[in-house]
């Protein structure tokens, strides 16, 4: 989805800094980006480390001048309850989905006061109504939410807007490899299929067309939302085993 939302962004007139811990895809991005006449830069970040998100920020200023808009989108999946799932992993996974959500918004907030910005934090419809063996992630996401509720109300008065995604099951790397560690990916997929009254997966591009709108003007009154994109799947009561 961030390589989805880089390209999409770059479309319509953005100047990019795409961030992530794999540099291959992250600089293929860019390199595309070039290619079509649209400006970006990459920067190699570890979002759960303060410096790194620190230094996402000064990059991104010294490249363009000022920050507009943040999508913080990266995220980890790791499959167990709580008693499968170790302390290393359990923190791990509030690390990068949750605290890196923090450390990115600080980071960037001082130059959103000025631009009156927006932010875009993804969260899950996996937060909505759950599924098993999830213990991590959905605690995770949830976290989003909140953290989401609280930076919308604080830097309101700032015209900083913040709001959250909450996807339906992607077709994404993630979830392939989410369904291949629950242990019959032919099964998992075709649930995960089935929840969904739509009767299909998203495509990464459906999600982030939503991140743009509310990182535009156009939803200039639209702060504090966690906004479903999923298919339908939060109107289900249905999880998957």
């Amino acid at each position: 989805m961030g390589r989805a939302a880089s390209l999409l962004f770059s479309t319509e007139g953005a100047k990019v800094v795409a961030a992530d811990i794999n540099e291959a895809d992250g600089v293929k991005t860019v390199e595309t980006i070039r290619s079509s006449g649209g400006q970006a830069i990459f920067v190699k970040c570890d979002i759960s480390k303060p410096e790194d998100a620190e230094r996402l920020a000064r990059e991104a200023v010294r490249a363009y001048g000022r920050i507009d808009g943040v999508y913080n989108n990266a995220g980890i999946n790791p499959i167990g309850d709580v008693l499968e799932t170790s302390v290393e992993v359990w923190d791990k996974t509030l690390d990068v989905n949750l605290k890196g959500m923090f450390l990115v918004s600080k980071a960037a907030l001082p130059e959103l006061i000025k631009s009156h910005g927006a932010i875009v934090n993804t969260s899950s419809g996996d937060f909505t109504l759950t599924w098993f063996r999830e213990a991590a992630y959905v605690a995770s996401k949830g976290g989003v939410i909140g953290l989401t509720k609280a930076m919308a109300v604080d830097f309101a008065k700032n015209n900083v807007r913040v709001n959250a995604i909450l996807p339906g099951t992607v077709l994404t790397p993630l979830t392939l490899k989410a369904a291949e560690d629950l242990g019959n990916k032919e099964a998992a997929m075709k649930h995960m299929t089935s929840v969904h009254p739509l009767g299909r997966l998203a495509e990464p591009e459906e999600i982030v067309k939503v991140a743009l709108f509310l990182l535009s003007d156009d939803a200039s009154f639209v702060t504090g939302a966690s906004i479903a994109v999923d298919g339908g799947y939060s109107i289900t009561h249905e999880s998957i085993h």
